[in-house]
């Protein structure tokens, strides 16, 4: 399981290891004779590297950022439900003296306003629910939208209930019911580009073959083949730290 602390730590080591990548650039730039054959460390290439890992990363804190906004916007929207639900259901209990109607109605407001499973959440922001859609979180979000759009559909299908409360009224709880499901299935969209971002950031600074980690190691070996292990030149580099985070 992953810590708050870990996915904290996380966060600043990929930044980390894109600043770290550019100072090892600067002290290639200084040593004469650096001439690689593998282009992948030619300083062209470093700097193209640098500028790919510097965008990636400013890509995630954006998408990062919607999806977050996204998430705020659909707890605010859900605020009101349980306490809505309750309302309805006085109200539904002062229209129609039908217990078996009350009696169903009561049953889906047990499972609108039913205890969810504690949400994971995103430790970079404070109070905030996970960031993956399939988390218990979401899934609960899901079915309290399910469950109040099977409370309006009952209440549709009584014809005596029509509450002088504008509030309570099935136009009102259908617009409700909207914002509900757009609220949720927006959290989902912004997801989505979110977890795109991460995928390639992982890849274009971890990548086994051509990440950032990867090069900045095979500069290191190839600085020390040229100059030597005792060399200033080495020395300069090898303290230089890079890290792979998921």
């Amino acid at each position: 399981m992953t810590t708050t602390n870990q996915r904290s730590t996380s966060e600043v080591g990929h930044a980390k290891n894109v600043a770290n990548f550019q100072t090892l650039i600067e002290f290639c730039n200084t040593f004469n004779g650096y001439n690689p054959v593998n282009e992948l460390l030619t300083l062209t290439k470093l700097e193209e590297k640098h500028t790919e890992s510097n965008d990636i990363l400013q890509k995630v804190h954006a998408a990062k950022a919607e999806h977050i906004i996204a998430i705020n916007q659909r707890q605010e929207t859900f605020q009101t439900l349980s306490s809505l639900s309750t309302k309805i259901i006085n109200a539904l209990s002062s229209i129609t003296n039908d217990s078996r109607i009350i009696a169903d109605a009561r049953t889906i407001v047990r499972k609108i306003q039913g205890s969810p499973s504690k949400p994971q959440t995103d430790p970079s922001q404070e109070g905030q629910e996970t960031q993956r859609p399939t988390s218990n979180s979401q899934r609960s979000f899901d079915k309290r939208t399910d469950h109040f759009s099977a409370l309006v559909i009952l209440l549709k299908a009584l014809p005596d209930y029509a509450p002088n409360e504008p509030e309570l009224s099935i136009s009102s709880l259908d617009d409700y019911l909207k914002e509900l499901q757009r609220h949720n299935k927006n959290v989902l969209m912004k997801y989505t580009p979110y977890s795109s971002y991460l995928l390639a950031r992982n890849k274009i600074l971890y990548d086994p073959l051509d990440g950032l980690t990867t090069i900045a190691k095979l500069v290191k070996q190839y600085v020390k083949s040229l100059y030597g292990a005792k060399s200033p030149q080495y020395d300069q580099i090898d303290a230089i730290e890079f890290k792979k985070y998921s």
